[in-house]
């Protein structure tokens, strides 16, 4: 997955998206259980905050966001279980997109 292709908050959120159901799908997870909010519908469940998008994954590995959000394995703090991970580099240094995550299963999306 080379994320400096993508140039905007949604780029990125799409192509993580993507990303993050195909291990969803090795790790024995649902792959519609990792979903994907625009701006609009973030509103609409009530995230006030100014993030673009949203990527949520309840039932994903323990802290999976912090782990993508510093470009470390998604799995970082489960390697015996799911077997360590791909690692994600460019989300940490992008140089139009700032990923932060809210919590261990919500990251969201900013325009630098």
């Amino acid at each position: 997955m080379n994320i400096s292709k993508c140039k905007t908050p949604g780029g990125v959120a799409k192509m993580l998206h993507k990303h993050l159901q195909k291990q969803a799908i090795k790790i024995g997870c649902n792959p519609d259980n990792v979903m994907l909010w625009n701006p609009e519908t973030a509103v609409e469940r009530g995230w006030t905050n100014s993030a673009e998008w949203q990527i949520a994954w309840e039932d994903g590995p323990f802290e999976w966001a912090p782990a993508v959000s510093a470009g470390e394995k998604i799995y970082a703090f489960e390697l015996e279980q799911y077997g360590g991970g791909e690692e994600l580099p460019g989300l940490i240094d992008h140089p139009t997109v700032f990923v932060e995550p809210y919590n261990s299963w919500l990251l969201c999306f900013f325009k630098k």
